[in-house]
């Protein structure tokens, strides 16, 4: 709850993670995918109360499929651990969240979606020179294949570091210390998942749904693509007021002060 405003969010921050055909130039969902959640993986909550700020830290042990072929046949023959620790520094209205991840899956996209609560057709993100307006869904998608593009505009997009909805009123700011896609999910718009963790299997490949037809690169397997071990994100959550619903700070990063 926002004590400003009196505004409150349910399930605020959620685990997703669903898999991933594409290669290492462009995300591909799979013909049939099955997503896993941290709905009912939670393993240990601790909240520490410090004189200058609160801190939450949870972990997770996510039953999940290996790779595709074990997601199509939804079998869940491994786990994938997850902790965050999530801070609230006293007299400042940001939540801080920190993201370890032991990533045993491949083929796979982690996400962490966050519900604004939100309800508009567009929202906005940072490039280089300033914020950039961007409709939820791209009218695009309703014709790309009857013009036969060669690649879908989905609803995947880069950011700097910012994505942020609002309604004039109230709505959500999301900063990111180094993770670049962001994605408002098709039929909720409301919803905005970053991107944490993407792993794949090929440098590039052919026949993918969103790229019909040809390679982005030469079609060669890349292990290392899966990226297994030890992975940690930063990310920091700005609830939006009418009367601050502008952006300042532009060198802020999650985990440093404000001046």
């Amino acid at each position: 709850m926002d004590k400003r405003s009196g505004k409150r969010w349910e399930d605020l921050i959620q685990l997703v993670d669903g898999g991933d055909a594409g290669d290492t130039y462009n995300y591909s969902p799979p013909e049939d995918d099955w997503r896993v959640t941290g709905a009912g993986a939670l393993q240990s909550v601790d909240w520490q109360r410090g004189a200058l700020a609160d801190t939450l830290t949870l972990s997770w042990s996510i039953a999940a499929p290996r790779n595709l072929t074990d997601r199509q046949l939804q079998r869940l023959n491994t786990r994938l651990d997850v902790s965050m620790v999530i801070t609230l520094t006293h007299q400042r209205p940001v939540l801080d969240v920190q993201v370890s991840v032991n990533n045993t899956l491949q083929d796979h996209r982690l996400q962490v979606e966050i519900p604004t609560d939100v309800f508009t057709d567009c929202h906005f993100a940072d490039q280089p020179f300033g914020l950039i307006r961007r409709p939820n869904r791209p009218a695009a998608l309703d014709v790309w294949q009857q013009e036969q593009w060669g690649e879908a505009p989905a609803s995947l997009w880069p950011m700097q570091s910012l994505v942020m909805m609002h309604d004039g009123g109230q709505g959500m700011s999301i900063v990111t210390d180094g993770l670049r896609e962001y994605e408002i999910p098709e039929g909720r718009p409301s919803v905005m998942a970053i991107t944490l963790l993407r792993c794949v299997g090929w440098l590039g490949r052919a026949g993918m749904p969103w790229r019909p037809g040809r390679a982005s690169g030469m079609a060669l397997p890349s292990p290392d693509s899966q990226i297994p071990g030890e992975f940690t994100a930063r990310f920091a959550l700005i609830p939006c007021l009418r009367e601050r619903l502008r952006i300042s700070g532009a060198t802020w990063k999650p985990g440093a002060r404000r001046r």
